[in-house]
């Protein structure tokens, strides 16, 4: 039978990768005839080669021959592939990515092929059978080199048309996957994405992914695992959604809070003073009651960071910034210029009439 079967096979690989298409041979023509005798025999033999799938694909890394077997078992009878289809996802994108690029061998050419037909089968059946992103998808994006940005604007200008609702799902997952560990370059790819949708004049869905998003991507902040990758998507987001205060009002309750946060690390200078100069730039831009900027303007007086940006252009060293705004005390000079009527009053009415 088929678990005796599987373990009397030794180690060659040939003897395994006969067994195993003999066996998913059969599997298929038990499937294929439809009887119901054999429904409940498919269900036991494919369990038996999941649990077998299971102990040994992901211990055999780096044979491509071994794994090459396995992808073809998964493509063939996708319910022999184990329970974690993340883990599965993630090793063969390790794999993949450990394949040399100079490599024409015709081994390595039918791994890469069959590992990508199943990945993106994988991915397919995750949308369509659950809301949450695949950590794997993260894993692939970190490995692509930030040169190959440029590909996105064509593929954008060639597919927009076609389906605009799959980009703005995408870069919803992908704000989704910044605080993961190994979530590298996300927000370079996610403005990259962004900017393209720019170009086509794709502003309508920019506004609705800002909207909806950026209390998430805001919130990231906090960590500073995820905080570079975060700060670049605020950044665009806040400076290039100038239609109304809404978005930036979403932000606004809880800037103050990520300001002290990042504060306290003390080593987070850069982030201090890109967020801070965000703020200074919105808050002109978008006037509002003086009581809800009112804690965002006393953390941005009151910041070390401020005041140690003031001391370092500092022309006297020896004066130390105070917490407290600086006041005047010289009288403002007068222009000898000749300017006309002064406006005292309403003359300046009086001197446009007269004009």
């Amino acid at each position: 039978d088929l678990k005796h079967s599987l373990e009397q096979v030794g180690a060659n690989v040939r003897d395994i990768y006969k067994l195993l298409r003999a066996i998913t041979k059969v599997i298929k023509y038990k499937n294929e005839m439809a009887d119901d005798q054999y429904i409940e025999c498919i269900e036991n033999d494919c369990q038996m080669l999941r649990k077998y799938a299971e102990k040994y694909f992901f211990q055999w890394k780096g044979r491509y021959d071994l794994h090459t077997i396995f992808i073809s078992m998964f493509c063939d009878l996708p319910k022999s592939i184990p329970s974690d289809r993340n883990l599965v996802i993630q090793s063969l994108i390790h794999a993949l990515s450990m394949v040399p690029n100079e490599s024409i061998d015709v081994t390595y050419r039918e791994y890469v092929e069959k590992s990508v037909d199943l990945i993106e089968s994988m991915w397919k059946e995750r949308l369509s059978t659950a809301a949450s992103h695949s950590f794997a998808i993260a894993l692939l994006i970190s490995r692509i080199p930030l040169d190959h940005l440029s590909v996105i604007s064509p593929y954008i200008q060639k597919n927009f048309r076609e389906d605009i609702s799959r980009f703005e799902l995408s870069i919803r997952h992908m704000i989704e996957m910044i605080p993961h560990s190994f979530a590298k370059n996300m927000g370079h790819w996610i403005v990259g994405l962004m900017k393209a949708l720019e170009t086509v004049k794709g502003h309508d869905l920019l506004f609705r992914i800002t909207r909806n998003n950026i209390t998430k991507i805001f919130n990231h902040l906090r960590d500073r695992k995820s905080r570079d990758e975060a700060l670049l998507v605020v950044e665009y987001m806040l400076l290039g959604y100038q239609i109304a205060p809404d978005v930036f009002m979403l932000v606004v309750p809880i800037y103050p809070e990520v300001l002290e946060i990042i504060s306290q690390e003390g080593d987070q200078v850069n982030e201090l003073r890109k967020l801070s100069r965000i703020a200074q730039c919105l808050m002109p831009r978008f006037p509002a009651n003086p009581n809800q900027y009112a804690p965002l303007k006393q953390k941005l007086e009151k910041s070390s960071e401020i005041r140690s940006i003031l001391q370092e252009y500092n022309w006297n060293k020896n004066i130390k910034i105070a917490e407290t705004t600086y006041k005047s005390t010289t009288k403002p000079t007068r222009s000898r210029k000749r300017i006309g009527l002064q406006n005292l009053g309403n003359t300046c009415f009086m001197n446009s009439v007269l004009q």
